[in-house]
């Protein structure tokens, strides 16, 4: 199962790792979506 192998392995830390990124970085993801959508839309 690929649930149990993250779990027992390496990836584990990489997804935690990840999630803590994308809540910490989450308002400059969204700045920079809008920015990159207002850009194209011009």
């Amino acid at each position: 199962d690929v649930g149990e192998y993250k779990v027992g392995g390496e990836w584990r830390v990489l997804e935690v790792g990840m999630t803590l990124i994308l809540i910490i970085g989450g308002i400059d993801l969204s700045v920079g979506s809008v920015l990159a959508l207002a850009a194209s839309a011009v």
